[in-house]
């Protein structure tokens, strides 16, 4: 039987012959091909059991992959305003950041809640950026600074 075989029904083999096996019932698998296996139900149970165990094994490591790409995806927008380590020029990291804020936010407007909840990071990461091109008492912070301040309110509204 294919490890990827799932659980997709049961038949009554009341209805079969009345010999001693067909009076069992019977479960069966089709895996993606579309080829049928039947087990007989003492034996299906722990065949299930198994199966199912598969299933959240390859669900686990799908989850565990998408969290190690969002991590390598994290890691690297912090690589490229890392004032240390990034060749961009701080108007680069600022557009950088701009961009990224502006793509959170609208995910978070419409209603990503993973967005949602790394506004605060992005909004931040923007603000500080803007604030070592410009500084705190230019326009174009003050400009920035109620800018994402306004767009703060209308998500916790």
């Amino acid at each position: 039987m294919p490890a990827t075989a799932a659980l997709v029904g049961a038949i009554d083999a009341s209805s079969l012959p009345r010999t001693r096996e067909a009076r069992v019932r019977r479960y069966y698998w089709t895996d993606g091909s579309g080829t049928t296996y039947y087990v007989p139900g003492t034996m299906a149970a722990p065949a299930a059991g198994a199966i199912e165990d598969l299933t959240q094994a390859a669900k686990d490591a799908a989850k565990a992959l998408g969290e190690a790409r969002l991590g390598i995806a994290d890691w690297l927008k912090g690589l490229m305003t890392d004032q240390n380590l990034s060749p961009l020029t701080p108007q680069q990291q600022l557009d950088f950041t701009h961009q990224a804020y502006v793509e959170n936010l609208m995910n978070a407007q419409g209603g990503d809640m993973s967005a949602l909840a790394n506004y605060t990071k992005t909004a931040q990461d923007y603000l500080e950026q803007l604030k070592s091109v410009y500084g705190t008492a230019s326009g174009q912070y003050m400009a920035g600074f109620a800018g994402v301040a306004q767009q703060a309110e209308g998500l916790a509204a």
